[in-house]
């Protein structure tokens, strides 16, 4: 190992170890503490409890206007509060719903999951399971505790990136000549391979179920529960979709999603002006006729800020649309009627290169 890797390896160690070794002595001593918590359309304060590890935390609740409920998953806490005026609380047990509730005044919790894992777990969402209004979904908030060790070790590890990278912008190691390794061609070592690929049908036929969720989602979105935790809209699009883009697409097959994806298919049978084959156009510049008006797409608008700037904003608006169903689907539905109606307005899959925030 060169010495520029051994300084690269200690600046790692010292700044994500003075991160967590800061983060230890900062970090209160366990104490009894009593916190009310007053419910309300729509929302809950206080909306962030901030404990220390082994805090002995005794909760009590009231509502503001109506029924609310403060549901802490983490901590095995169902309690159900009654309209304004009483204290008394309805607690269920999350694990066993066929158990018949108890009623208190308090709860009691120890601050910090068990075990050897629950000191990984710094931050729990609690939600309220009780709907009350179409802003139902902002009814959350966290119970944080520390010492939070992720939070402070990423933080650590951030400094790391900022100062291993101004080091060894200064001191450049020595050149290697880069080799190049042959492509491999699938097709060629693959029996009927190429033949698959070159079937008209295959990306219909493939993309044909992904359409199918994407209406169904859109469907549950508009017309089915109005509990996000319920609701296949969201839990398809945000915790499925999601998390399939972000693990698996995105870092080893990115384009793989682009054989399925159901957002312009409609705009490209409208462009085509049939589901799977091409009508022919001698003398074109790609020997096919399309339909619609064929405009070429902005040379200002071209390149990939645009689409970082879309995919910016639905970003920002995710933790909101995850709780409300409706825009969830509206959404989708918005993707897929912009895609649409830019294949009949503009030239080949203008939608795919320049808007796509996927």
């Amino acid at each position: 190992m060169t010495k520029r890797n051994v300084v690269t390896l200690g600046i790692a160690a010292v700044c994500v170890g003075g991160a967590l070794l800061v983060e230890w002595l900062t970090t209160p001593g366990p104490q009894d503490r009593h916190i009310r918590i007053e419910a309300f359309r729509y929302g809950a304060t206080p909306s962030i409890i901030r404990a220390s590890r082994g805090d002995r935390l005794d909760l009590t609740f009231a509502s503001r206007d109506t029924a609310h409920s403060f549901f802490l998953q983490d901590y095995n806490i169902d309690a159900k509060m009654s309209p304004e005026g009483s204290d008394v609380v309805e607690l269920y047990d999350p694990r066993h719903p066929e158990k018949p509730p108890t009623k208190a005044r308090h709860v009691e919790l120890t601050a910090g999951p068990p075990g050897p894992l629950g000191h990984l777990i710094s931050v729990s969402r609690h939600r309220c399971h009780v709907y009350c209004g179409p802003m139902h979904g902002f009814e959350q908030g966290d119970l944080i505790v520390r010492p939070n060790w992720l939070f402070a070790g990423a933080l650590g590890g951030l400094l790391a990136i900022l100062v291993a990278g101004a080091y060894r912008a200064r001191t450049p190691g020595p050149l290697t000549l880069a080799v190049a390794a042959a492509p491999i061609n699938l097709s060629r070592k693959v029996p009927g391979l190429q033949a698959v690929l070159r079937w008209r049908p295959l990306q219909f036929y493939a993309t044909l179920p992904v359409l199918g969720m994407f209406v169904l989602a859109i469907l549950a979105g508009l017309v089915g529960t109005k509990v996000g935790g319920r609701n296949f809209s969201v839990m398809a699009t945000w915790v499925v979709w999601m998390f399939i883009m972000a693990v698996v697409l995105v870092p080893f097959s990115s384009r793989a999603w682009c054989t399925v994806c159901p957002l312009p298919v409609l705009g490209e049978y409208l462009q085509r002006g049939a589901l799977t084959g091409v009508r022919a156009k001698p003398g074109s510049a790609v020997g096919n006729s399309f339909l619609g008006l064929g405009w070429k797409w902005p040379r200002r608008l071209r390149g990939t800020w645009l689409r970082q700037l879309v995919f910016l904003c639905i970003g920002t608006l995710a933790a909101s649309f995850a709780g409300m169903p409706r825009w969830t689907a509206l959404m989708l539905l918005s993707l897929i009627g912009v895609a649409t109606v830019m294949g009949f307005l503009f030239e080949r899959r203008a939608f795919c290169r320049f808007v796509c925030p996927v």
